[in-house]
């Protein structure tokens, strides 16, 4: 998988040895500071903490939604960090549910796997704390500048503080379709508005997917439409095609797996699960004509997270490969980090499995990062969306 991207500058440090050494991002046998710490802020930390973490809690509360990789945090993160005792998991459907936590103030959230819109407006109502990224190692070694410019764009303050680290990446939404009965694939959105595949067609319940497709076959720009009622009236032609408006990203996978649903959306990491690990060869994706978007979810610490050190170090420790990659062998999304295709042949990952993924070869010039929308764009989104499902 080619990656034509440039390396951020390599900060060379007597203890990124620790880092690039060490097994399975190995950080164990380094200081600890039992069940407190006297770091009251992500900001408090410095660079030589980052290669030899010290003063950091026994606890660490984990929301994030890529829950095998959140397994493999909890299992190796005790083993990395000799006086972490505890790393608590919780998962989530819906950004709103993590949102609502932090909005409220009543939470004892350490770290999230964000979301853009979300993250963005967490940033904008002071719901997270700034992260200092230009002091890890691992974030300066591995990650491109790619993925750096998506955070100095949407995730940076006027003070040029950063909130959030990419996590992952792909393609969201990925048209999905059943190889048994599509010979090539779906050149354009337009199979989702085809009454051949009447009841066999799923969309995410998500505004900022559904009305996003609506959009592009309107042949509108999707950021900032021109004609929302045509959004609408196609939106309302297409509903009684639709087998679901799915909200459960593993039971929208499901349906792909058992041929209920023979082309829809879904994201590109659940269809690569659904191929080469739920045993459905026939699961495939492409990127229309129209185009489509790419996702990069992120690392974010909420305002008063409970266990700011060890949080802020597991978003240093998560952009070392050998942890990065566990998101691509557990959930078959790729981490945001550079060198991949060499990882996953090292991994033993196949050729097909890694062509599957490959974004730019099934039409990676047609993708463009699923950023905020604008508030006002954002709420007639939604105000589509709700009227469209209500009728």
């Amino acid at each position: 998988m080619a990656e034509n991207i440039d390396r951020r500058t390599v900060l060379k440090t007597s203890g990124l040895a620790l880092a690039s050494a060490s097994a399975a991002g190995c950080l164990g046998g380094v200081g600890g500071g039992g069940g407190g710490s006297s770091i009251e802020s992500p900001m408090d930390i410095t660079e030589e903490q980052f290669n030899s973490p010290e003063n950091y809690e026994d606890t660490f509360n984990n929301w994030n939604w890529y829950d095998g990789y959140a397994a493999y945090a909890q299992e190796q993160m005790p083993q990395d960090f000799e006086d972490l005792e505890t790393v608590n998991v919780s998962g989530y459907a819906s950004p709103t549910e993590w949102y609502s936590k932090i909005q409220a103030g009543n939470h004892d959230i350490d770290n999230i796997g964000g979301t853009a819109n979300f993250t963005y407006r967490s940033i904008q109502n002071d719901l997270l704390q700034p992260i200092p990224l230009d002091r890890m190692p691992n974030v300066r070694e591995n990650v491109p500048d790619q993925y750096m410019s998506v955070v100095d764009e949407w995730f940076t303050d006027e003070d040029g503080n950063q909130y959030a680290l990419p996590q992952s990446r792909g393609v969201n939404p990925a048209l999905g379709y059943n190889q048994n009965v599509f010979d090539e694939p779906p050149s354009s959105w337009d199979v989702l508005w085809d009454d051949e595949y009447e009841g066999e067609i799923i969309i995410q319940d998500r505004p900022n997917v559904a009305v996003q497709i609506a959009a592009r076959y309107t042949g509108q720009d999707w950021r900032n439409p021109s004609d929302f009622a045509d959004i609408k009236e196609a939106l309302l032609q297409q509903k009684p095609l639709v087998r679901t408006y799915w909200t459960e990203y593993s039971s929208a996978m499901q349906q792909f797996i058992n041929e209920s649903a023979v082309v829809g959306t879904q994201t590109m990491g659940r269809l690569y699960s659904a191929k080469f690990q739920n045993d459905a060869p026939y699961v495939n994706w492409t990127v229309p004509e129209e185009g489509s978007t790419f996702f990069a979810d992120q690392f974010i610490i909420p305002t008063n997270a409970p266990h700011p050190a060890i949080s802020t170090y597991y978003v240093n420790w998560s952009a070392h490969p050998e942890n990065a990659i566990k998101l691509f062998t557990s959930m078959g999304y790729l981490p945001a980090i550079g060198g991949v295709d060499d990882r996953l042949e090292s991994e033993g990952i196949s050729q097909e499995k890694r062509d599957f993924v490959n974004w730019q070869q099934k039409g990676g010039e047609r993708l463009d990062f699923l950023a905020p929308l604008d508030d006002e764009v954002r709420e007639r989104y939604s105000q589509i969306w709700t009227e469209v499902k209500a009728a």
